[in-house]
C-alpha cells in the first residue's frame, strides 16, 4: 500500500481530470484500475465491472498510466545505482548470494547482473501477425529484463515479438551497444549471468561479459 501511495504522489497531478463532468474518474482510481489490469491482465470489461467503470474508460485510465511511467519513472527506476560504490556492492551482494535451493553461497565474482528473457502472451493485430508466433505457438512479446541479487530491475527491453530469441534481443540493445562502443561497465570486469542461449564473448560458462 505505502507503493502505491508513493506512486499516487508522483502520477496523481497528472492523471487528475480537468473537470468533474460525467462523474470522471478520480486519479487514485485510474491509478488502482491500471495495476489491476497490469497484475492479472484481464479484460477491460471484466476489470470496469469491479470498479463500476466502462470498457472505455478502462482503457483510457490503463493507457494514461502507462504512458505516464514511461515517461516519468522509467529512466530513473530501471537502471544500475548511479553510486560507484553501490555498483560495487552489487558484485559482493552476488558473490555471498544464498541460493534458497542449495542452502550454500553461490559464489560467483565480479556479476553486475542476470538476465533472461520471458514471453508474455497478449492478442496480436493482424499487421505482421505471423512475427508474434512464438515457440509455444501462441502470440507474444518477447521480454528480456537484467535484475539484481534483490529482483531489483536495472534493464528492460519489452518491444520485440514472441519470435525473436533472447540472445539477438540482447544484441540489439542500448545496453549492448553502449557495453562495445563505449566500454560502459557498472564496475571493472562486470559480467552478466545469462543461460546457455545466449552467445559467449570472451566467457566461458553461463556468462556474458559486458
Amino acid at each position: 500500500m505505502e507503493q502505491v501511495e508513493q506512486l499516487l504522489l508522483t502520477l496523481g497531478p497528472y492523471l487528475n481530470s480537468r473537470t468533474a463532468r460525467n462523474q470522471a474518474m478520480p486519479a487514485n482510481e485510474k491509478l488502482l484500475v491500471a495495476l489491476r489490469f497490469f497484475a492479472s491482465g484481464h479484460y477491460y470489461y471484466s476489470i470496469g465491472d469491479c470498479h463500476g467503470y466502462s470498457k472505455s474508460t478502462v482503457c483510457r485510465a490503463i493507457y494514461r498510466v502507462t504512458r505516464l511511467i514511461n515517461s516519468l519513472l522509467y529512466q530513473s527506476t530501471i537502471k544500475w545505482p548511479d553510486s560507484a560504490q553501490e555498483r560495487r556492492d552489487i558484485g559482493r551482494r552476488f558473490l555471498y548470494f544464498k541460493s534458497q535451493d542449495v542452502n550454500r553461497v553461490v559464489g560467483m565474482p565480479l556479476v553486475c547482473g542476470s538476465v533472461n528473457g520471458t514471453l508474455v502472451d497478449f492478442l496480436a493485430s493482424k499487421k505482421d501477425e505471423y512475427q508474434y508466433v512464438d515457440r509455444h505457438r501462441n502470440h507474444s512479446l518477447n521480454c528480456t529484463a537484467v535484475s539484481g541479487p534483490s529482483c531489483e530491475f536495472y534493464f528492460i527491453s519489452a518491444k520485440w515479438p514472441g519470435s525473436v530469441s533472447d540472445c539477438r534481443i540482447l544484441r540489439n540493445s542500448l545496453l549492448w551497444h553502449r557495453s562495445e562502443r563505449d566500454g560502459w561497465r557498472p564496475f571493472p570486469n562486470a559480467v552478466i549471468l545469462g543461460d546457455t542461449i545466449y552467445l559467449l564473448w570472451g566467457a566461458v560458462g553461463p556468462a556474458i561479459v559486458l
